[in-house]
C-alpha cells in the first residue's frame, strides 16, 4: 500500500514505541462489527510515529474519504488528524518526562515532519511548550524524591 505521499506503508510494519494502549487511547476504541475501522486504528497504531496523513489511513481503511471521516467522527467524537496529533503528543510527553533528548529527535520519534510542527502542535495541545513541560516534569520528579527523602530522614530523627 502507497501513502498519499508516495511513501510504502503496511498494516504489518514494526510495532510502535509505545502502542495506543500503553497511551491510554486503545482501552476505549473497541469498534464492533466495523472492520473498516478496525483496519484504521490497526494501521495508526503501528504507523503513527511515522509521518502519515489522514489520506493514508483512508486507504488503510479501504472506504471512501466521506464515508470514512464520518463514521470514525461518529464513533470516537474527534477527526481522524486529531487523534494522531493526541497519540503523538502522549509520546512526546513520556519522551520528555523520561529523557532528555533534542526537540528535533522527540520531532522525529513522535512522526512530525518538523521540529517546528512538533513545537507548534504540543503547544496547541498542552497549553505549554515542550521544553517548559519537560522542566515543569523533572522539577515534579525532583520535589517529590526530595521529599521522600527528608520524610524518611525526619523518620530517623524521631
Amino acid at each position: 500500500m502507497k501513502s498519499a505521499n508516495g511513501v510504502k506503508l503496511e498494516l504489518k510494519q514494526l510495532p510502535s514505541p509505545i502502542p495506543f494502549k500503553g497511551l491510554g487511547f486503545r482501552d476505549t476504541l473497541d469498534v464492533p462489527n466495523h472492520q473498516a475501522l478496525s483496519r484504521s486504528l490497526e494501521f495508526m497504531e503501528r504507523n503513527y510515529t511515522r509521518p502519515i496523513q489522514v489520506a493514508d489511513v483512508v486507504i488503510a481503511s479501504e472506504m471512501s474519504r466521506r464515508g470514512f471521516l464520518k463514521a470514525f467522527r461518529k464513533f470516537f467524537g474527534r477527526a481522524p488528524g486529531l487523534f494522531i496529533r493526541q497519540a503523538r503528543i502522549e509520546l512526546a510527553k513520556r519522551l520528555l518526562t523520561e529523557h532528555d533528548l533534542p526537540l528535533k529527535t522527540i520531532a522525529s520519534i513522535t512522526g512530525f515532519r518538523s521540529h517546528n510542527s512538533f513545537y507548534v502542535a504540543f503547544h496547541r495541545e498542552t497549553g505549554v511548550t515542550p521544553k517548559t513541560f519537560q522542566r515543569h516534569a523533572w522539577l515534579s520528579v525532583y520535589r517529590s524524591a526530595s521529599f521522600r527523602k527528608n520524610s524518611q530522614f525526619q523518620e530517623v530523627i524521631q
